[in-house]
């Protein structure tokens, strides 16, 4: 007779958790369902069904779900939107899916999501990537003038793939980038995961939507108040093959999606189209008395950003350990951190007190005698082989001071900045060890090094 083992250490987790009642800047916007229990008065199992009479069919929307698609598009200024129930993941899969549809070549912003390099590797797709940039140590999207650059020099691509805003909220000059690819003949595609809620919330301007993208994907359970995973795709211009896009979403989404999972969807977009202005301009009030408040009695600065609602704050010494300080000691969690920043994403769910216990806290938190140098940020390493190839070629692991010279057989994740180091089929220099090395000594994550070693190819 097997032992039974009687601990369930998810659910052991995430009881203790909610027992330390803690403060969340960070995904998803509904934050521990504030929103959830004012406005969805339903027991949450109560609404997970399946494909029952009436309840349509994601996979072929006639009834229900047609119907909150179109009122879904309308609340965006989009001409067509899908649910997807896997996050913006699969949106942007979708989007490399069409791009193997059409023409197999793409443009890809650096500070792209992993996932679009495993799209690449799924559907086999050649990749040209245009270089994003930084300024005064903060991560900044790719400029018209570089994606001109990249445009010229790969006519044979299909179309361009770029990320805006990004997890520091800066955001790309949409309308002038789309002229410069339609002019190329090439669609313009927008992970916009971070920016669900700019129609909401008076940053429309900032949106691809309207702007000259042609295809978007928002991760609305990122700013709004959804359930993880919830995400929209949308389809903006009329040169997007819409039967195409139909079914690459309908290839990588699940058969049995969350019926509470879209409810939530379907319910934010509602509550705050009609309620936006308001809540978003009382967020906006409680981050200026926040800026007031540190900026007028510590040495934490709140940078600017073109979306109020992303708070980077500028610590005194290693926003790590600031970080990690926040949630051991005052029960605050933030989004992520670098080496002189921390990230929090608020959302009206958060209410004035959660603000009020971010400023005690770092009142409180002594600068670090320690004082980080941030490095620089490597740059686009040099492509040795395709990275669908690379990825499927044999390959070991080596210590991270052994793998400089050699080709990377994975996806090297860095946080900061969130986006791919490197990847399959590209040479790992001297430069990207070190950074590597410093990211972990001073606290950071990065994906794709296991116990110090590096798969690279054999």
């Amino acid at each position: 007779m097997r032992k039974t083992n009687q601990s369930e250490p998810i659910n052991e987790f995430l009881n203790k958790n909610i027992q330390r009642k803690p403060v969340s800047f960070h995904m998803p916007g509904h934050k521990y369902g504030r929103f959830f229990s004012h406005y969805i008065k339903t027991g949450t199992f109560k609404m997970d069904i399946t494909e029952i009479p009436g309840a349509d069919n994601i996979k072929k929307p006639e009834g229900i779900i047609k119907k909150s698609l179109k009122k879904i598009a309308g609340e965006y200024g989009s001409y067509a939107a899908f649910y997807l129930t896997n996050g913006s993941t699969s949106g942007i899969h979708a989007i490399i899916r069409y791009a193997s549809l059409t023409g197999r070549k793409i443009l890809l912003s650096r500070d792209c999501h992993i996932s679009a390099v495993n799209g690449t590797i799924l559907f086999d797709v050649e990749t040209a990537y245009i270089p994003s940039g930084n300024e005064n140590g903060i991560p900044v999207p790719v400029t018209a003038g570089d994606v001109k650059k990249y445009v010229e020099k790969n006519p044979d691509a299909c179309g361009v793939l770029l990320t805006s805003p990004n997890y520091y909220g800066k955001t790309a000059d949409i309308a002038k980038i789309a002229h410069i690819v339609h002019e190329k003949g090439m669609f313009l595609a927008v992970d916009e995961a971070h920016g669900a809620h700019f129609e909401f919330a008076g940053l429309a301007h900032l949106s691809g939507i309207g702007h000259g993208a042609d295809m978007v994907c928002h991760s609305m359970h990122k700013t709004l108040p959804v359930y993880n995973q919830g995400a929209v795709f949308h389809i903006c211009s009329d040169i997007i093959d819409i039967d195409k896009i139909r079914e690459a979403v309908n290839m990588l989404g699940t058969t049995s999606p969350s019926y509470p999972l879209i409810a939530s969807m379907e319910k934010a977009a509602s509550y705050y189209s009609l309620n936006g202005k308001r809540f978003y301009s009382r967020l906006k009030e409680n981050i200026l008395q926040l800026k007031h408040k540190l900026e007028s009695k510590t040495n934490y600065k709140i940078l600017e950003t073109d979306d109020f609602t992303r708070i980077v704050i500028q610590t005194p010494g290693n926003g790590f350990k600031t970080a990690a300080i926040l949630h051991d000691k005052y029960k605050i969690d933030i989004e992520a951190a670098d080496f002189y920043h921390i990230i929090c994403i608020a959302t009206p769910s958060n209410r004035r007190g959660d603000f009020k216990k971010l400023v005690k806290a770092l009142y409180k938190i002594e600068i670090p005698d320690k004082i980080i140098e941030s490095p620089e940020i490597p740059g686009i390493p040099e492509k040795l082989l395709e990275q669908s190839q690379a990825y499927y070629m044999k390959h070991k692991t080596v210590p991270v001071d052994m793998a400089e010279g050699r080709i990377c057989g994975t996806i090297i994740v860095s946080y900061p900045p969130g986006t791919p180091l490197i990847c399959p089929g590209e040479n790992i220099d001297g430069c990207i060890v070190e950074y590597i090395k410093i990211i972990t000594e001073a606290g950071g994550n990065v994906l794709g090094v296991e116990n110090n070693k590096i798969p690279v190819l054999e």
